[in-house]
Formats: structure tokens, sequence, C-alpha cells
């Protein structure tokens, strides 16, 4: 990858954080990058990698193009910023289809599982009307031998 001139790189990307008012420390930390990698591109003993570019021209608000020393302008071409926010708002609206695909995903988890829960229910319901019937079954067995044993002992 060609850098443009190395000497306009790294006055750029030094003369860019200081007017953003940022230490090498702050930028390297928005970057997620060591301290050192700031100081090595402000020396220009190193470069970043491409990814790093376009983070830094979000950072500054310039073009890719000024921060290599290729265009003297910073601005960013309109339909290169409607591009961006357009690319923002797919990457948006993939997330929340994402997020919606998993919520409905426990949605009907949850219905399955009230599914099964119901149907234990109605077992356990049944269980229970069937206990009843022999609980009153047994009952009146117990009350016809009470009865039988009672006239037995009149017989006698």
């Amino acid at each position: 990858m060609n850098l443009g001139d190395d000497m306009e790189f790294k006055e750029r990307i030094k003369e860019l954080r200081l007017e953003h008012m940022l230490t090498q420390a702050q930028l390297a930390s928005t970057l997620e990058k060591g301290e050192a990698a700031i100081r090595t591109w402000e020396t220009g003993r190193a470069k970043p990698d491409s990814d790093t570019l376009i983070k830094l021209a979000k950072i500054f608000n310039c073009s890719v193009d000024y921060l290599l020393g290729i265009s003297a302008s910073k601005k960013i071409s309109p339909m290169l910023e409607i591009d961006s926010e357009i690319n923002k708002l797919n990457n948006l609206i993939n997330q929340k289809k994402d997020e919606l695909a998993k919520i409905e995903i426990r949605r009907m988890e949850i219905e399955e599982s009230l599914k099964l829960n119901t149907k234990e229910i109605y077992q356990k319901q049944h269980e229970l009307a069937n206990l009843s019937e022999q609980i009153k079954i047994l009952t009146m067995q117990k009350r016809k031998m009470e009865e039988l044993n009672h006239l037995q002992r009149e017989e006698v």
C-alpha cells in the first residue's frame, strides 16, 4: 500500500491529534493500540494498517487520502459520507434483525415450554380426577363393609 509522502503522513497525524486535543495515550486508547504505535507513526518509523487508517479518518473526520498526503483537502466526499451513513444504517438494521431473531427464538422456546407445562397440568388434573374417583369408590366400599360388619354383629 502506498502511503504517499511519509513526511506528510507523520505530520498530518500529529497535527490532527493536536487539533483534536488528544494525547498520544488517548489516541492509542481510542484505537485500542499501544502508545508506542502512535509515536512510531508520528516519527515516521512505522505506518498504520488500512483498518487503522480508516479508524483514524473517522476519528479526525477527514479522508484517508488526506491522512496519506494524497489530497490537500480534509473534506470527505459527500457521496462517501452518504455511503458511510448507509453502511452504518445497514449494520444497525442487521444488528436489530439478529436481535429480533434471538427474541423470536426465545418466544418460541417459551411457547413450547408453556405447551409442555399445560400438558403436564392436564395430565395431573386427569390423575387427580382418577384418584378422586378411586377415593369415592373406596369410601363407598368402606361404608358397605362397615354396614355389613354392623349387620353381622347384630345377628350374633
